[in-house]
């Protein structure tokens, strides 16, 4: 029996040390390219595509582009808070932002604040159930992003389609709960439905009346200009 047995333990153990080269090889790979990008930092000869001035505190997006960690961040903030924002210069989508070694030796409070936002904005876009929950996570910076683009009249998206989707998401759960303070007879869903309806155009309402105060401060600047240099 032992003849017999002896070329299958030696093709077991040969499997075996194979598997165990295989994962110290990727192991070592992950930490040399872990390394790399630890080191990275931009070109000296570059500026950022979107400033034209010196990188500060240096981020690089997935694509492999550089940019000031402010100015890929305000790129952002003026578009959908549910997407991540295009790259200026190739125009794939950034899923990733991944600081200059040096922004984490910075102890200025503009570094520490670009690094928690760069951490936030990667959260976002994971994808997966670990993506689902880190979008939980971050509902309150979500929420605030959607209530400022839904006041902004410039904003084409008034994530209307998100606001009934919450809101009847917080029918089902007060329908599956032990509370019951809506009286009887008042079709739950329909009226978180016509809530969020109501409350996307009472924001467009507001965004418009602000809209409308800007323009007229901006006439009276205009106006008292030519009175200032005479």
């Amino acid at each position: 029996t032992s003849p017999k047995q002896s070329p299958l333990r030696a093709s077991f153990l040969e499997s075996r040390r194979q598997e165990g080269t295989k994962a110290s090889t990727m192991a070592a790979g992950t930490t040399k390219d872990s390394i790399i990008k630890a080191t990275e930092k931009p070109p000296d000869d570059d500026v950022c595509p979107i400033c034209f001035g010196d990188f500060a505190l240096a981020c690089r997006a997935n694509c492999g582009h550089w940019f000031c960690g402010s100015c890929i961040l305000q790129v952002w903030n003026h578009g959908s808070a549910f997407q991540p924002c295009k790259c200026p210069m190739c125009c794939r989508h950034i899923k990733n932002l991944t600081p200059e070694a040096s922004v984490y030796y910075h102890n200025e409070a503009d570094a520490k604040t670009i690094l928690k936002t760069v951490g936030k904005y990667n959260r976002l876009f994971v994808g997966g159930t670990r993506g689902f929950i880190l979008k939980i996570r971050e509902l309150p910076l979500l929420i605030g992003r959607m209530f400022r683009e839904m006041t902004d009249p410039d904003q084409a998206d008034s994530h209307i389609l998100e606001w009934r989707l919450f809101t009847m998401m917080v029918g089902f759960i007060y329908m599956i709960s032990p509370f019951d303070f809506i009286p009887p007879g008042v079709d739950i869903l329909h009226l978180c439905n016509c809530s969020a309806v109501l409350l996307v155009g009472l924001l467009k309402l507001i965004g418009l009346y602000r809209a409308r105060r800007a323009a007229q401060r901006a006439r009276q600047i205009a106006a008292a200009e030519p009175l200032v240099r005479l």
